[in-house]
């Protein structure tokens, strides 16, 4: 039976026009040395379903994506839905809050402390993510593999855009208030941070153990960073020549742990300040769920002569884990 998704103007009626375009793919992967066994997790195949079509078609534009945005889901923990013991489409999932805690030398009798003891849990809830692809029916006639891919390359893009950009401004909201740093930023206010996130600690005075290897900039940031006068300084004294020798760069314009990420999706602002960067320990500050993969829902739009859409959908969710775990550089 074809069922019939009433959504607004457009009527979907099936998988049919992503089955379609999944072959139109498949064909092209295989001119291109595709192997079939090392590309798809499931039994389907191309000779026994026709969902082998539109599974690939989705997991395919994911991936041809998923690298212009890796930096973003490096920066947190993730986790799926079978790391929780959870079936895709719980919606609402109950984590553990584990916060980390240096360990004791224990001696006869000494009571020993939990690594989350009385921590509880957090709940994350996942959101849909989504854009519609139109493509024109001689297109489709056509067969234009090339066109098409590029519109759905991009249509994937967008979504995974839009999922990067609530993640980004997340770590900016999350991380305490007392870890920002403020007053431009420059190489001693990323020593700052990084410093602040070491000595995080407990209600107790216990330090939690935090770490942190990623420093994210914003456009702003960045361009402020390289321009400092420090940081030319360093640059130009690692540049210089002696007669006879080349004297190298002895200083770390990024601290030597801290992974760079360049960071063109915040829009949050901290303290009602532009932010200039963000300096976390990826483990232990943010968690990110991706509850479905990519997913592709077909439709006729109506009052069209044969137009097709593709919507692109995928549900996902973040959550903090430990506010200490993040700090914010702001400008002045």
């Amino acid at each position: 039976m074809t069922e019939m998704i009433k959504s607004g103007n457009v009527s979907r009626l099936g998988n049919s026009m992503s089955e379609k375009v999944g072959k139109m793919l498949v064909e092209d992967m295989k001119e291109k040395g595709f192997e079939e066994s090392v590309s798809f997790k499931e039994d389907n195949d191309m000779s026994n379903s026709t969902d082998w079509y539109t599974t690939k078609l989705a997991s395919a534009i994911y991936y041809k994506s998923f690298d212009k945005f890796k930096q973003y889901f490096d920066m947190v923990w993730n986790l799926t839905p079978a790391d929780l013991g959870q079936p895709e489409g719980a919606g609402a999932y109950k984590i553990p809050q584990v916060i980390a805690s240096p360990a004791a030398k224990l001696e006869g009798g000494e009571v020993v402390d939990y690594l989350n003891d009385g921590k509880g849990s957090v709940t994350l809830e996942t959101d849909t993510y989504g854009i519609g692809t139109r493509i024109n029916r001689r297109l489709l006639k056509r067969a234009g593999k090339g066109i098409i891919n590029r519109l759905l390359t991009s249509a994937s893009d967008s979504v995974l855009r839009a999922v990067c950009q609530d993640l980004a401004n997340g770590m900016i909201n999350a991380a305490d208030s007392s870890n920002t740093v403020t007053g431009e930023i420059s190489y001693a206010k990323v020593e700052e941070s990084i410093k602040l996130i070491r000595e995080a600690s407990n209600t107790e005075g216990v330090k939690f153990g935090l770490d942190p290897d990623f420093i994210a900039f914003t456009p702003s940031g960045w361009y402020a960073y390289v321009t400092d006068a420090d940081i030319k300084a360093m640059i130009g004294y690692g540049q210089g020549n002696v007669p006879g020798q080349k004297l190298e760069n002895q200083y770390k314009v990024i601290h030597s742990q801290l992974k760079v990420v360049n960071d063109n999706l915040i829009t949050a602002t901290k303290g009602s300040k532009a932010v200039r960067a963000i300096v976390v320990d990826s483990m232990n500050f943010m968690t990110f769920l991706k509850e479905t993969e990519m997913e592709t829902y077909d439709g006729r739009i109506p009052g069209t002569p044969g137009d097709m859409e593709i919507i692109h959908a995928m549900d996902a969710g973040f959550i903090v884990m430990n506010v200490y775990g993040g700090s914010v550089i702001t400008a002045a």
